[in-house]
């Protein structure tokens, strides 16, 4: 039997090693252990961007025109996002380009409009004439390493970075440019919203654009009259005093990173929440639009009118502070999409923890304890099951509320008969308008300990009901002289790391087959045999419920939320110390599960990512 999921035909077969999660590569952090100074080595992932090679040649390969190591790469498999890697990774190595007059002497130029990235890898030294060495990447984004490029006897740089027009940022710092003698076009049809320039720089006649100018950043269309120094320290200067100022000779010119002076304009914005430990946005804005100016400095509570935190707009959002925002002033910024915003930011606040614990007898207690975020208000309880072939004993299963004195579930609800409609009472009157608030931040309002005496089950002979397990067989589903009790269900589950034994209703162990490891399994009937509870999977084939999990299969993908790595759990909740989730990264998930009354979605084979860690995309 196999049942198709997703996009995985799940057989009796492993579809993935449980060291390979849903994401992509990982690497070694150290993460530190709570409250101490030292660290454990853990396994965290981050997502990593794919290189496929396309095309290349080394630097004395047959039909190699340019001179140097080149080779362009494929990012993530996007026929249009390519790298282009400039000289040897041998670090003795210094390669020399031919000598270029426009771009016909380059190897890659088929590529160039594909190009979003150039990284010079290895020691260059540059020809006296090196013209149009990065001319016509017009989707190029980045050029990284340019250090390693010797300019020390070029004189033609023109045309160097000419038509570049995705070109935001540039660095040129270490170039060594004494020998100058053309620079013309060589900024032509960038707009660079940052230029690092060092004390060899020249750029007479580069063409920057003439003031004032317009750039774009982020989506939003900025007006500048001249340059200024981006740490502040030096006064604006017009684009013709700074081009003076780097020219030949002078002896004014110093490593400064210049950025346009941006010319106040009037706009509309609004506030738009962040988290305050990552920056990232949170759905939240406000509805209402303020009058400033670009770059303007806002004092968010004087520009509400006092209506600036979450609760105040009438807009909570669980795990976050309905009561402050971290930061008094804001910039007015461009937002990525034509408009403008000033962020607040708002801090994440731990969960409510609600303690439960539940005991069977003289067995061992387990944790049934789980987590409430501050300030949901779509919170719902969800049921914790209760032990199999077990009373609850009303008398000995205490709760304690806060810090008052425990009390039993008889005194404290006496028409309560169960565990869930004690707690899910007694959550309902901790919650103060709905919700817990930010006062209640990592607290445990609610502390249970459940207590079961064991049933006591017959051995007898008894006929059973018929029960269709749906597996699309004609065998008898009848379930006769079990001794057992069964009850009618539709659920998937899955089995883990390992091959799982199956079992017949008189819990028989089936030594000719198991289920094998990853692999998941339509079930039609819950079977108690024994104090054992098993899920059918076949007739007269039985899987013990505490070998495999009950899932439901949904694809997403999921971010982890906040700062720091994520720990997963495996399927009974324990937790995983030697792997981990990076802060802000995506992975692939095809199923959650509910573990200790929570939902967890799986990202690798028995690897689970609490919901309440992670955001769905």
């Amino acid at each position: 039997m196999k049942l198709r999921i997703n996009k995985f035909t799940l057989s009796c077969v492993a579809v993935l090693s449980s060291a390979i999660l849903f994401g992509v590569n990982g690497i070694n952090v150290q993460a530190a252990d709570s409250g101490t100074g030292s660290v454990n080595s853990v396994s965290t992932v981050q997502p990593k961007d794919e290189y496929t090679y396309v095309n290349g040649e080394t630097a004395y390969g047959g039909f190699n025109y340019s001179g140097i190591t080149w080779a362009v790469y494929k990012i993530n498999g996007d026929d249009n996002n390519y790298q282009l890697r400039l000289g040897s990774t041998d670090g003795s190595v210094v390669e020399k380009p031919e000598q270029s007059q426009g771009t016909g002497n380059f190897d890659w130029v088929d590529y160039d409009s594909k190009i979003t990235s150039v990284d010079i890898v290895g020691k260059l030294k540059a020809n006296a004439i090196q013209q149009s060495l990065f001319e016509g990447l017009t989707n190029a984004k980045v050029i990284s390493g340019l250090n390693l490029l010797d300019t020390s006897d070029t004189g033609d740089f023109s045309n160097m970075f000419k038509g570049d027009s995705s070109l935001e940022s540039l660095d040129i710092s270490d170039w060594n440019m004494s020998k100058e003698t053309d620079t013309r076009n060589m900024f032509t049809g960038t707009h660079l919203v940052s230029l690092t320039l060092g004390p060899n720089s020249v750029i007479t006649s580069s063409d920057l654009p003439s003031d004032p100018f317009e750039y774009m950043i982020a989506g939003n269309k900025y007006t500048a009259n001249g340059w200024k120094d981006a740490s502040g320290t030096v006064k604006p200067v017009s684009t013709t005093d700074l081009i003076s100022t780097y020219s030949l000779g002078n002896t004014g010119r110093t490593q400064t990173t210049w950025v346009p002076n941006v010319i106040p304009e009037s706009v509309d914005y609004y506030i738009q929440y962040a988290d305050s430990s990552s920056g990232e946005n949170l759905p939240v804005k406000s509805s209402k639009t303020y009058k400033g100016t670009t770059g303007e400095s806002v004092n968010l509570s004087t520009a509400t009118n006092g209506r600036v935190t979450l609760s105040q707009i009438g807009q909570l959002l669980p795990g976050y502070s309905a009561d402050s925002i971290e930061n008094e002033t804001g910039t007015v910024s461009g937002d990525g999409n034509g408009g403008y915003a000033v962020k607040a930011e708002v801090k994440k606040l731990d969960s409510i923890n609600i303690a439960v614990s539940q005991t069977v007898g003289t067995d061992k207690s387990t944790d049934a304890s789980f987590k409430i975020p501050v300030n949901d208000a779509s919170y719902k309880y969800s049921n914790i099951t209760a032990p199999t072939n077990s009373t609850i004993d009303l008398n000995k299963s205490t709760i304690k509320i806060g810090d008052g004195t425990a009390e039993s579930f008889a005194s404290y609800s006496p028409t309560s008969k169960d565990l869930n409609s004690v707690l899910s009472g007694a959550i309902t009157s901790q919650l103060k308008d709905g919700i817990f608030g930010d006062k209640a931040a990592g607290t445990t309002p609610i502390t249970v300990n459940a207590v079961y005496t064991k049933k006591s089950t017959g051995g007898g002979s008894s006929s059973g009901n018929h029960h269709n397990n749906g597996n699309n067989n004609n065998e008898d589903n009848n379930t006769e002289d079990k001794g057992g009790t069964t009850s009618s269900v539709s659920q998937t589950v899955s089995t883990t790391t390992k091959d799982v034994n199956l079992y017949d209703n008189k819990g028989k162990l089936i030594t000719n087959k198991a289920l094998g490891k990853d692999s998941g399994w339509f079930s039609d009937q819950e079977y108690t045999l024994d104090g054992i509870l098993y899920y059918r999977v076949a007739s007269d084939e039985y899987v013990k419920a505490s070998d495999v999990y009950v899932y439901t299969a949904q694809n997403n993908i999921v971010r982890v939320k906040g700062k720091s790595i994520v720990y997963m759990v495996d399927s009974v909740g324990h937790k995983i110390t030697d792997r981990a989730l990076s802060p802000d990264t995506e992975w692939y998930s095809d199923r959650y599960t509910m573990i200790n009354g929570q939902k967890y979605y799986r990202v690798a084979t028995n690897e689970f990512v609490s919901a309440a860690d992670v955001s769905l995309l």
